[in-house]
């Protein structure tokens, strides 16, 4: 990871007014990948420099290109922004993805619990519970007959199940693994 934060740098320096550069984040932590790609995205925006990357991070590069350019098996080469080749599948139909479903970035879960919960709630509190009860086998229906408020105040999360108060996510689930209805 250390040489290749090295050789990002040594291509930087060089000051050209085009880079390409193959997989720059390989061999990187997430934070650091993170970091790269909105150097790299700041270094187009600031300096006026075109660059150019091949990655496999499809997950980066849907968030940080101005441009994607898609080559399928019969080596054609489709580019657009990141957003019309999610919206009109072109991603999905050359990668088929197993088990993931790129429109919502998420893995998908199948209920293995016959039990579903009605999610009330807002912001990123609520997405993770969502994620937290779906990967542990719960469904979420909007009609489900049992309801879980995630309630944020301030910097406070709390959740309420019938009346009863939880100041963590994983104790709302000890709960609901305790009381099966």
């Amino acid at each position: 990871g250390q040489m290749q934060l090295v050789m990002i740098s040594r291509a930087i320096a060089q000051e050209t007014p085009i880079m390409l550069l193959d997989e720059p984040t390989a061999h990187l932590d997430l934070n650091n990948r993170v970091e790269i790609m909105n150097l790299l995205r700041r270094l187009c925006r600031e300096k006026g420099k075109a660059i150019l990357i091949a990655t496999h991070e499809l997950d980066l590069a849907l968030q940080t290109a101005d441009l994607i350019w898609l080559a399928d098996r019969n080596q054609s080469i489709q580019a657009d922004i990141p957003e019309n080749l999610v919206l009109d599948d072109s991603i999905d139909q050359l990668f088929q993805f197993k088990g993931f479903t790129l429109k919502t970035g998420r893995v998908d879960q199948h209920p293995v619990k016959n039990r579903f919960f009605n999610v009330k709630g807002e912001g990123y509190a609520w997405l993770w519970t969502r994620n937290a009860l779906e990967r542990n086998g719960y469904g979420i229906q909007s009609d489900a007959r049992e309801t879980i408020e995630v309630i944020e105040s301030g910097s406070a999360i709390t959740w309420k199940k019938e009346g009863l108060i939880f100041s963590k996510v994983s104790a709302l689930l000890l709960y609901l693994e305790e009381n099966q209805s």
